[in-house]
């Protein structure tokens, strides 16, 4: 069980690293443009609704900070500042 859920923690970052990249992707591909035109582009990707993506992503890293924080290690530490980042980006979108 311990190690699935380390293997959870780092899948979890690696989930928000690419959603970030994408958007950072997508944003770069379609600058100059309108910006409904470059969500819509970006959401075309998603395999949900984003909001359900976004939703996924946010309880996936809830998760993950909580396994993170657990462990004794700095590394893991330093990972779990980095997830909590990517949970306060996930819901200043929904402000």
């Amino acid at each position: 069980m311990k190690r699935a859920s380390g293997i959870l923690a780092y899948l979890s970052l690696l989930l928000n690293i690419a959603y970030l990249s994408l958007w950072i992707g997508v944003f770069k591909a379609y600058e100059g443009r309108p910006i409904e035109e470059v969500k819509v582009k970006f959401e075309s990707f998603m395999p949900f609704s984003h909001g359900w993506t976004v939703f996924l992503l946010i309880l996936l890293s809830v998760f993950s900070l909580i396994i993170l924080a657990r462990k004794p290690a700095v590394t893991p530490k330093i990972l779990a500042v980095l997830q909590s980042f990517f949970v306060f980006m996930y819901i200043w979108q929904f402000l």
